[in-house]
């Protein structure tokens, strides 16, 4: 599906949302990718239909599980351009 990046309106039909693999969005298509862009949708519906002032943005966040081996797995987050975009770290002093 054709939609903005950061609105994820549909670039034609402007009464049209998506979220999710259907898109064209270039970032990983995953369920933390979806776990952020519902709210923008949400957000945009409600604009679209008069009951919110603001638009809402999707900055392309996803993560993903890296195996590293010896029974231990990484959490790789990122928004668009591969951009890292750590929503938690553990303080390992």
């Amino acid at each position: 599906m054709d939609v903005d990046i950061a609105t994820l309106q549909h670039n034609k039909f402007k009464n049209v949302f998506g979220l999710g693999d259907v898109c064209n969005l270039p970032t990983a298509k995953t369920a933390a990718a979806i776990f952020s862009q519902t709210p923008v949708v949400v957000n945009n519906l409600l604009v679209e239909m008069g009951h919110h002032p603001r638009q809402g943005s999707y900055n392309g966040y996803s993560s993903c599980p890296l195996f590293v081996g010896d029974n231990k797995l990484m959490m790789i987050e990122f928004k668009y351009g591969g951009v890292a975009d750590e929503s938690f770290f553990a303080d390992q002093t």
